[in-house]
């Protein structure tokens, strides 16, 4: 198993339940308090601890000390309610606190009661800290697929199992790698999973991590499905940007994702000096691009009997769907059934909007899931005018309809898009109320106007979340100093899905500013999801 796919692996399959604190009120200096850390794996110069999260927390700010007073405290903030504190001293007893803090690092909360940690002492073996995030990817009904995070300094990690929880009779297994697939295990069983790690020399390094329970299935296979959605900003849309200069950075970004799905938006249908030297259409360009491994499901350039020019068209339905397009991994994803609409809503001084739609199959599990991608009308309304609010409107409302038109079977849902309108659109946001009131999930729950997530927020793990999706090429990503960002860019799903992780990709350096240009004027949004 790759270290790349196994470095993108989500949280745990199966969540521990959790209390959150209630949500604060909206004004600064309201939030709750996060209480006191409790300590986990030691070394001798490290510290897991955790604590009980806060929700809509944007971070955490952790002041430690070896004084009860924190005198000469360090810090340190992270997104989940648990951080691993280091470069401690041996034997030595510390002081911990925690506050809620804005995405700048300023504090929302005072911070909470003080908990103690103590380090081991300096003749423990146990020097380095156990490796972090031990979860479950996928699992069938004889492998379970693990992951976790690296850990700087491991010659090798080791993986201890059996159907106990004691671990009696324990296997072991181990890996240089940052992840392994269990196999030879017996039909739905209950397993108990540890890890730790090991130095070059073979000689333990680290305690055993504290057990995941883990079960195989019945039969069914439950795998991760990664789906996107990035506006690429067409060929043509910069003369200070041109594609030539931008896609292999922009490839490279959708290749690091391990993508099973992309809808892309602005993927021009119009000709563009590719990188092999012919004339193609940009997502033509982007599909060689991105390897012979990646399809795309509507290939046709125009809806015409000649397909590949306007000019002179006699009409003919070839599922073409102008700017938008779904690409998928052909090693994972199986097309079944593909089709788009134009719109009749459309704004007169608009390029022709579209849809695209397919009737996709997870090789993996047998599971058939529908997709829907498009690009909304994206002009401003002038003072006084709603035109183009309510056409995003009736877009949205013929998108709905389209769902129940070509999904006839109930299949789970995954809508991708640039919908242009985000929470601070007036007089609303109209698309995404359309798609809500529809019975469709933000898993977000990013709302209008909110500075906490709804509760019906459904993902599981945020990266990045408070960054907004439309970038503008600013130097410095644009960002909410709370947990969700400006989205314009969309992904939402159907009841049952599970989403386990949602990222807005961005490369950015600890300032916030981009590392180069960044290869569109949209960021990418990812999730990682479960179909049921």
């Amino acid at each position: 198993m790759s270290r790349r796919l196994l470095s993108l692996a989500v949280a745990a399959f199966t969540l521990a339940a959790v209390t959150l604190l209630s949500p604060p009120t909206q004004a600064i200096g309201a939030w709750v308090a996060p209480g006191a850390p409790a300590g986990g794996v030691r070394s001798t110069t490290a510290s897991a601890i955790s604590w009980t999260p806060v929700w809509g927390a944007p971070r955490y700010k952790v002041k430690y000390s070896t004084t009860k007073t924190f005198s000469s405290p360090k810090y340190l903030t992270t997104t989940e309610p648990e951080a691993e504190l280091s470069g401690l001293k041996a034997g030595t007893r510390y002081y911990v606190a925690v506050a809620v803090a804005k995405t700048t690092g300023d504090l929302l909360s005072p911070y909470g009661k003080t908990g103690e940690v103590v380090t081991r002492g300096k003749g423990s073996s146990y020097v380095t800290l156990t490796p972090g995030g031990l979860q479950l990817v996928a699992r069938n009904s004889d492998s379970l697929t693990l992951a976790w995070r690296a850990r700087s300094g491991i010659g090798s990690y080791q993986v201890k199992y059996a159907a106990n929880s004691s671990l009696s009779g324990a296997k072991y297994v181990s890996t240089k790698d940052t992840g392994l697939k269990l196999t030879g295990l017996k039909k739905d069983t209950d397993y108990w999973v540890k890890l730790r790690a090991k130095s070059t020399n073979g000689k333990t390094t680290t305690t055993f991590s504290t057990s995941l329970k883990a079960s195989t299935t019945a039969g069914s296979v439950v795998a991760p499905l990664r789906a996107a959605s990035y506006n690429i900003l067409c060929a043509n849309c910069s003369s200070s940007h041109p594609w030539a200069k931008r896609r292999s950075t922009l490839v490279q970004a959708i290749k690091a994702q391990d993508l099973d799905v992309l809808g892309t938006q602005e993927s021009s249908q119009g000709l563009t000096r590719a990188a092999d030297g012919t004339d193609k259409a940009q997502f033509d360009d982007l599909l060689d691009l991105l390897g012979s491994r990646y399809a795309i499901t509507n290939s046709y350039r125009y809806n015409c009997e000649k397909s590949t020019s306007p000019n002179n068209c006699k009409p003919k339905d070839r599922g073409a769907s102008h700017d938008v397009r779904i690409i998928y991994n052909s090693d994972r994803i199986a097309a079944v059934r593909q089709g788009s609409l134009e719109f009749d809503a459309q704004a007169p001084d608009d390029t022709t909007r579209f849809l695209a739609w397919a009737e996709l199959r997870q090789r993996s599990t047998d599971k058939h899931f529908f997709v829907v991608n498009t690009h909304l009308d994206p002009r401003d309304d002038s003072v006084g005018s709603s035109l183009h609010h309510n056409t995003r409107a009736a877009q949205t409302r013929e998108l709905v309809d389209t769902i129940k038109k070509q999904n006839r079977s109930g299949l789970p849902v995954i809508i991708l898009g640039d919908f242009k309108t985000n929470k601070y659109t007036s007089p609303s946001n109209a698309p995404y109320d359309v798609i809500t009131d529809a019975g469709y999930l933000d898993p977000l729950g990013n709302t209008y106007k909110s500075t906490v997530p709804d509760r019906s927020a459904i993902v599981e793990h945020r990266i990045g979340t408070e960054f907004n999706t439309k970038n503008n090429l600013a130097a410095t990503a644009p960002k909410s100093v709370y947990t969700n960002g400006s989205v314009i860019d969309y992904i939402y799903v159907s009841r049952g899905v599970r989403v386990n992780e949602w990222e807005t990709v961005v490369d950015v350096d600890d300032a916030g500013k981009f590392n180069g240009t960044p290869p569109s004027d949209h960021n990418m949004v990812r999730i990682t999801a479960y179909l049921p």
